[in-house]
């Protein structure tokens, strides 16, 4: 994101709801292998969350950096925090687990609806479009050309969606 290899709100948005669901694993080993270097207790139990929830706020950050102004970066990033947050408040001895399983869900989710939105504005756009070839085509100014010319800007084509 930040070298720019992903444009378009839309992937960017997708690409750091992913990112924060890929550090929830990376969360949830570090936190793993913290609870387990201690006896099995509550207070483990509840050191193992603390380390997961600091790993996951750092992941958070530094996908937030990546981008300050993005915002379909920060809604990305915030569902998926969300969801995990829901998860672990709910509590339950497999609260990291099912927080992870969570994380991909809303990913998940979150790009589905990004992909909806952009096929929904790729048919509107198309009608736009069908419009305006209508409008040049029948004018007298019609210089001969086949073509309606397009200027795009930020969400444009397979290079900045999810999918659409």
């Amino acid at each position: 994101i930040k070298d720019m290899h992903l444009r378009g709100a839309g992937l960017i948005g997708c690409a750091a709801a992913y990112g924060v669901y890929l550090a929830s694993i990376a969360a949830a080993r570090e936190a793993n292998s913290s609870a387990s270097s201690t006896p099995s207790s509550p207070s483990s139990s509840a050191a193992a969350e603390s380390t997961f929830r600091a790993a996951l706020n750092a992941a958070g950050e530094q996908l937030l950096l990546t981008r300050p102004t993005a915002v379909n970066l920060r809604v990305g990033v915030e569902r998926v925090s969300g969801a995990i947050s829901r998860v672990l408040e709910a509590g339950g001895p497999s609260a990291i687990i099912a927080a992870v399983e969570a994380a991909k869900l809303e990913a998940a989710k979150f790009t589905d609806e990004d992909a909806s939105w952009c096929k929904a504005l790729g048919q509107h756009g198309c009608s736009l479009l069908e419009a305006l070839w209508e409008r040049k085509r029948g004018s007298p100014s019609h210089d001969g050309k086949n073509c309606v010319n397009v200027l795009t800007h930020c969400n444009a084509g397979w290079l900045a969606f999810a999918d659409w």
